[in-house]
Parts: C-alpha cells; sequence; structure tokens
C-alpha cells in the first residue's frame, strides 16, 4: 500500500490528517456503523414479529378447529374462520409494512 493510500487499518495515515478531515472520517466511520446497527436492529424486530404471528395465527387456527368441533353449526364455524382470518390478514399486512 503507498503511504499516501488512506486506510481505516493504519491509523499513521489518518493522524497525519487535518483535525477536519479526522474528524469526517471518523464522523463517516460512526455512521456507518450507527446504519448497521439499525438495519440489524430493524431484522431482529421483523424477525420477532413474525415468530410473533405465525404462535398467535397456530394457536387461533388450533382454536378456530376446536371451537367449530364443539359448535358444528354453519354460522358459529364461518364466524370462528372470520376471527381468525381477520387477524392473519391484519398480522401480514402489518409485517409486510415493517
Amino acid at each position: 500500500m503507498n503511504n499516501n493510500e488512506l486506510s481505516i487499518f493504519n491509523t499513521d495515515n489518518i493522524n497525519n490528517l487535518p483535525m477536519a478531515s479526522r474528524w469526517q472520517i471518523q464522523k463517516q466511520g460512526s455512521e456507518a456503523i450507527k446504519n448497521v446497527m439499525l438495519t440489524k436492529i430493524h431484522e431482529d424486530g421483523r424477525a420477532y414479529l413474525a415468530n410473533s404471528v405465525l404462535e398467535h395465527a397456530g394457536t387461533l387456527s388450533a382454536l378456530e378447529q376446536h371451537l367449530s368441533q364443539l359448535t358444528p353449526d354453519p354460522v358459529s364455524q364461518a364466524r370462528y374462520k372470520h376471527i381468525v382470518d381477520s387477524y392473519v390478514l391484519g398480522a401480514s399486512n402489518k409485517l409486510a409494512r415493517w
């Protein structure tokens, strides 16, 4: 590597720059780290939300099936299905917007 090149791995090159340039390099590095951290937090939140939606949808679907067996009339079964489908649709839309 040429001595005139800047490298984040060689602080001697950075230390020879004027203070304003060093601050700018540090600021850009901090912004890049912040962006990486925010991206990770965003993806972790999305994964947590997806996991929660799947758990709730599974629980609600099992309850729908159970209640449909207890009350076999078509009107009740349609209501249970509508409630579960509404939850799943709303939750999946929220996840897609995340």
